[in-house]
């Protein structure tokens, strides 16, 4: 949806007997319309990603690092909002419309050595 009223006619009508039922409506040229802020808000996200570093002296001029790096370390389940991959499946008249487009990347961890002389 367009909140500058641009585009196809927003009329989202679930009773056809009466067609001034509309629950979006193109605002008038000029007008912000009456959409309420955050009507339509998506899932949480939550996300932890802690780092640990560890640098050892081998000698006066080399040094090794250790790193253990984190993502999601909670492994909390993430959900993405329906068209955040594209523009399409964010239509009120598109059948998907309101579920979750998606999971983002789970738990994931890695860990390098870096050697510098």
């Amino acid at each position: 949806m367009w909140a500058n009223g641009f585009g196809g006619n927003f009329c989202y009508n679930k009773d056809p007997d009466n067609p001034d039922n509309c629950i979006f409506q193109r605002p008038q040229p000029g007008n912000t319309g009456t959409l309420g802020r955050n009507t339509f808000t998506g899932p949480g996200f939550m996300e932890w990603n802690p780092s640990l570093f560890k640098n050892f002296n081998i000698s006066e001029r080399t040094q090794l690092e250790f790193r253990a790096e984190s993502f999601n370390i909670l492994n909390h389940t993430n959900f993405k909002l329906p068209g955040a991959e594209s523009q399409y499946h964010d239509s009120v008249r598109d059948t998907t419309f309101g579920q979750a487009g998606g999971t983002f990347n789970a738990r994931n961890l890695q860990f390098g050595l870096k050697l510098s002389f």
